[in-house]
């Protein structure tokens, strides 16, 4: 059936620019400050793109021939999916090169191109069929883009918002379907409008959606490097000091004990002065690595500041502190740090105390204290703060 460019142009108009908007915003105008980021920029920007070069091809129908705009249509719809799953695929750090490069995917790409250009162009030539298997595939691309979106238990702001984008382009291709195959839809002209503003639903609840989960990303990203470390990677003292409240004001609910730890790398200054600061680092980091290995899940470890680290406990007593801090002082003890070809031994001193106020800085002092005694007494144990 013959249409008249303004017709297409009608039709096509309202996806044309909302889909090379989004295409522009996404790729100029989303913040990005990794190399993944960065990455996942291109490949949504290459999935609007996609959509913008297919509703072009729609516009230019009578120009470019049916053939020709079918073909370029499906094939840019295609592409555009696997950008959209590729991206969500990268964000996730996981390899996109295998996925694209997986046997199944090209096969399922070719099929339905093929099938959209070949069986229903020349063997049954109706649009509402192309329109069906269309939305079907979209819907199962969609589909499968939920489980990428989300990779943990706890989704974040905009995974949330993400998940709601792509339920909403399900919902959207679901009702599509059911409006294409029934009676009073029969003119191709209905047909291809409702597609179309079905279209412009679906951008912009996707680009609404993944511009939100990489913008969350980006503010994630800086909220991690505000709480953490750059040497070793653990907690500072910022959040360690917000977690603390919490934990303690949970534990005085539910009288519960809780105790504070301070270690201290023995003898770090003769260290530094002797094999120099890299080394220092390197012993910093493998005393890190040797907590973060030996605390239980529910311990929070920070690193306070120079050779010193803090270990909060919960429903931990003074006596089974002071049994985890030994076994600690234990594992350090064993700690190697290779330096060409000798390894440095390591050491440590702690001090426990009992989180008794809900002044954290109250049990520091203590604990610090604890400490003190151990470095007087030689350094290399485990010493509990204990009252005057």
């Amino acid at each position: 059936m013959d249409f008249s460019e303004l017709q297409l142009f009608f039709i096509a108009t309202p996806n044309i620019i909302i889909s090379l908007l989004a295409a522009v915003y996404m790729y100029w105008g989303t913040p990005s400050a990794t190399a993944t980021s960065n990455a996942c920029i291109r490949y949504f920007s290459l999935y609007f793109l996609m959509l913008f070069a297919a509703f072009c091809s729609i516009a230019g129908r009578n120009s470019l021939g049916e053939f020709v705009s079918v073909t370029i249509v499906q094939c840019c719809i295609a592409v555009a999916l696997v950008m959209l799953v590729a991206g969500l695929i990268h964000r996730r750090q996981m390899s996109v090169k295998q996925f694209i490069l997986k046997r199944h995917v090209i096969t399922l790409a070719m099929i339905y191109v093929l099938s959209e250009v070949i069986l229903f162009t020349y063997i049954q030539n109706v649009i509402a069929y192309r329109v069906i298997t269309a939305f079907l595939f979209s819907s199962a691309v969609y589909t499968v883009c939920l489980s990428l979106t989300v990779p943990s238990s706890q989704p974040t702001r905009g995974e949330r918002w993400m998940n709601l984008s792509l339920y909403i382009s399900i919902v959207c291709c679901l009702l599509l379907l059911c409006i294409t195959i029934t009676p009073a839809i029969t003119q191709y002209w209905q047909v291809l409008f409702i597609t179309s503003m079905a279209f412009v639903v679906n951008i912009f609840a996707l680009f609404a959606g993944l511009h939100a989960m990489l913008l969350d990303d980006h503010v994630q990203l800086y909220k991690k490097a505000s709480n953490t470390d750059p040497l070793t990677q653990l907690h500072n003292r910022r959040y360690f000091y917000d977690q603390a409240l919490k934990m303690i004001s949970l534990a005085q609910r539910h009288q519960d004990d809780i105790c504070v730890l301070i270690c201290d790398i023995d003898k770090f200054k003769a260290i530094n002065d002797s094999y120099g600061h890299d080394v220092g680092d390197q012993v910093i980091v493998a005393f890190a690595q040797t907590l973060q290995r030996e605390k239980r899940a529910e311990d929070s470890l920070a690193r306070f500041g120079g050779e010193e680290f803090v270990l909060l406990l919960p429903k931990t007593n003074l006596n089974g502190a002071l049994g985890f801090a030994e076994r600690l002082r234990q594992a350090i003890e064993k700690t190697q740090v290779p330096i060409g070809d000798k390894a440095l031994a390591v050491a440590a001193s702690f001090g426990i105390a009992s989180c008794s106020s809900a002044n954290i800085d109250d049990s520091l002092k203590q604990a610090d204290q604890a400490l003190y005694q151990a470095k007087a007494q030689g350094r290399n144990r485990v010493m509990v703060y204990e009252p005057a």
